[in-house]
């Protein structure tokens, strides 16, 4: 890509009271994950905002969100005309948020100009991007927005927020951040300054993952993963992302699996797949020698070889499945929509930024081979 940006701005722990301090005489609304309404971090933010403000709240908010929650969404920001929009959740709720901002001022010209996304989860990387996925649950498909008006304005990092993620969200969060660096570290519109990013996500990841796995209580690696998802999200933001986005979006729409749980089962296969372009295998066996699993004079091969057996080696010490079929997902249920399934995967916005444009036969060969 010809440019790189580094909005929004992110405050961290110690300006994090200062930044909703700042807001007076303002009409907020906040877009909120059900559960987090009577989290204590969240309510002593809410009651600072209330102290000077007007404040609604939407916690009508649920996983991969569906286009009648944004449309609920956008309902209640025309009621309320809020003139500062806080999103505060995992990327279910930024992605409402999102979305509905957006519709907001495509349908109606409600234009919402100010917009701090405060992420509960360190996966998605929604809070520094201009993308966000929506669901279409009559079709069974996943539709990613791309535009720059989705992109927040400022970011609060509050990781004593994160820790009250349980286990499994912690694990499939952590792969997602994986999956967006190491398809960005190889999109098409790589640079050096996310290559940069990308790689530092990689190692954030496999240094701190499994310890927040075990430890979610462990603020010092919650704060890392945090900041592991912004710069992966960053990356991508500028780079692109591939198909494993591209494939995970039609597995997640049609069977409604945990998109970084797909993500982690697709990952090796599509390295595997990339790595057929010889600049791809090298920028993968650079990244090997970077993490020290083979020695600078390593064959490119060798270094493939190890980052799959260690995205593999970090998704078994998560619990996470391997195969779909492990998901409950077998041949049977899989053959009636494959051929729906590999055309919108070519027509997903996420497509077009893979290293390598695979024909229809390597797509049902990458999905067969995750059964």
């Amino acid at each position: 890509m010809g440019k790189f940006s580094l909005r929004p701005e992110i405050y961290m722990e110690s300006c994090i009271h200062g930044l909703f301090e700042s807001y007076k005489n303002q009409i907020i609304l906040v877009v909120c994950d059900q559960f987090l309404v009577e989290n204590p971090i969240v309510r002593k933010l809410l009651r600072l905002l209330r102290e000077h403000n007007q404040v609604t709240i939407f916690s009508d908010v649920v996983p991969d969100p569906p286009l009648k929650k944004v449309i609920a969404t956008v309902r209640v920001m025309l009621d309320s005309k809020p003139t500062v929009l806080i999103a505060v959740g995992g990327g279910s709720a930024i992605d409402t948020a999102k979305a509905a901002r957006y519709f907001a001022k495509e349908t109606k010209n409600l234009e919402v100009g100010e917009f701090i996304a405060v992420p509960s989860t360190s996966g998605s990387g929604s809070e520094v991007t201009s993308f966000a996925v929506v669901t279409d649950e009559e079709k069974n498909v996943k539709y990613p927005l791309i535009d720059d008006s989705l992109l927040p304005t400022k970011v609060a990092l509050i990781p004593q927020l994160v820790s009250s993620c349980p286990p499994k969200v912690t694990a499939h969060s952590g792969m997602d951040v994986l999956t967006h660096a190491l398809e960005a570290l190889v999109a098409k519109g790589a640079n050096g300054l996310t290559d940069s990013l990308a790689i530092r996500s990689v190692k954030l990841v496999f240094a701190e993952l499994e310890h927040c796995y075990q430890n979610g209580d462990c603020l010092k690696s919650r704060r890392v993963l945090q900041e592991a998802s912004c710069m992966a999200g960053i990356a991508f933001q500028n780079a692109g992302l591939g198909i494993v986005h591209a494939i995970s979006h039609q597995i997640g729409g049609q069977f409604h699996l945990p998109h970084g749980l797909i993500n982690s089962i697709l990952l090796p296969e599509v390295i595997r797949l990339n790595a057929s372009d010889p600049a791809v295998k090298h920028k993968y066996a650079w990244l090997a020698k970077d993490m020290g699993w083979i020695p600078m004079t390593g064959a490119d091969s060798t270094g493939l070889i190890e980052l799959i057996k260690h995205v593999k080696e970090l998704t078994l010490k998560l619990d996470c499945e391997t195969s779909l079929s492990a998901c409950g997902i077998t041949a049977d249920k899989l053959a009636p929509v494959l051929g729906d399934m590999i055309q919108k995967t070519e027509e997903d916005a996420t497509f077009a930024g893979n290293p390598i444009q695979p024909n229809r036969e390597q797509l049902v060969q990458v999905l067969l081979s995750i059964l």
